[in-house]
This record gives C-alpha cells, sequence and structure tokens, in this order.
C-alpha cells in the first residue's frame, strides 16, 4: 500500500520485474519476462518481434527508473517466500 498525492492510500500493482514508480513499466516489465519465457532468448531485437517492440524494449531498459536492484529485490523476495519463479533467475 502506498499513499497517493491524494492522501487516499492506493495498492500498487507490482509486475512479475519490478513497479519501477509506475504501472506502465510493471507492464512492460511482464511483457519482457513473457517475451524471454517464449522466445528462450535474451536478444533485444528477438524480444521485441518487430521494430517498434525492439525499441519499447530499449525505452523501457534505458528509464531511469528501471533499475537491476528493483528486479534483483523482486526476484529475491519471491525466493524466500518460496514463491515459483523462472528457472533462468538463478540468486
Amino acid at each position: 500500500m502506498c499513499l497517493s498525492r491524494f492522501g487516499v492510500f492506493m495498492e500498487r500493482k507490482c509486475g512479475e520485474l519490478g513497479y519501477f514508480g509506475d504501472a506502465r513499466r510493471a507492464a512492460m516489465g511482464t511483457n519482457v519476462i513473457e517475451r524471454v519465457m517464449e522466445t528462450g532468448s535474451l536478444v533485444i531485437r528477438k524480444l521485441g518481434c518487430d521494430r517498434a517492440g525492439e525499441m519499447a524494449v530499449h525505452r523501457f531498459l534505458k528509464a531511469p527508473s528501471v533499475t537491476t536492484e528493483e528486479m534483483i529485490d523482486i526476484r529475491h523476495g519471491e525466493l524466500r517466500r518460496g514463491m515459483p519463479t523462472r528457472l533462468f533467475w538463478r540468486l
């Protein structure tokens, strides 16, 4: 739960990879994870499918609020709580 600027408590929706300060970035992080699992690749060109998708992945990864620390914290928290996690995230 977090306090919004209007003084109302809101539940923040965290994607599979993190929240990154914005629900749209959280959704993009989830899309990236899903594409990695579908393609079995970490190559951005393959994750994006086409030029627009490739640029979307680049913009997501270049955003200042998207940090490896948050990604690792989210995945590590899932491991500690015993939640199922993807095979490629080994900490």
